[in-house]
């Protein structure tokens, strides 16, 4: 039973110690595994996204495949180890809107634990040149997801900040406008 996980960015949490491997499962980073955790997720946005199991308390895999069967399951992306030094791990993954991805987080030769299960932009803004337009306003521009929220804020003493602004990205893009700075 796969559990869905929706938008752009989110955080899911899950155990695997009596979890089971199903038959047909593939084995997820190379490695038997045994105690497989299942989700889907649709992208919302074609783009770069990071899925991650940093803060899960074992030494997990983390498998991505398309199809809906596991004996029809393809292969998009596999981490055995984010980084040498960690249990945890990390994939960078091409998604493309519309298309639905099967998440499989499994514990190394069936380790078990709390899941920690992380999606989000890989990068979710990117700053640009401000300008100051004639008549006094102050103009930023971003390159953003599409569709991803963003507030901006600001602050007089770096300390207490007000929100100004919610605005979403569109087309790759995120600019704001103060006309009152």
């Amino acid at each position: 039973n796969r559990l869905s996980i929706a938008g752009s960015s989110n955080i899911v949490f899950g155990s695997n110690l009596n979890a089971t491997k199903e038959a047909g499962e593939p084995s997820h980073a190379g490695n038997i595994g045994g105690k497989s955790l299942w989700w889907t997720w649709t992208a919302p946005a074609s783009g770069q996204f990071v899925v991650s199991t940093a803060g899960s308390d074992f030494d997990t895999l983390l498998a991505i495949y398309t199809g809906s069967a596991v004996g029809g399951l393809a292969s998009v992306a596999a981490s055995d180890d984010a980084q040498s030094q960690t249990r945890s791990a990390a994939v960078v993954l091409s998604a493309v809107f519309g298309t639905t991805y099967q998440i499989a987080v499994d514990g190394y030769n069936g380790d078990a634990g709390n899941v920690r299960l992380v999606i989000r932009p890989a990068t979710p803004l990117a700053f640009a040149q401000p300008a100051k337009p004639a008549g006094g306003a102050f103009q930023a521009s971003f390159v953003a997801e599409p569709g991803i929220r963003f507030l901006i804020q600001g602050s007089t003493n770096f300390a207490n900040w007000t929100t100004v602004a919610t605005v979403v990205g569109q087309d790759g893009a995120l600019n704001y406008l103060d006309t009152q700075a």
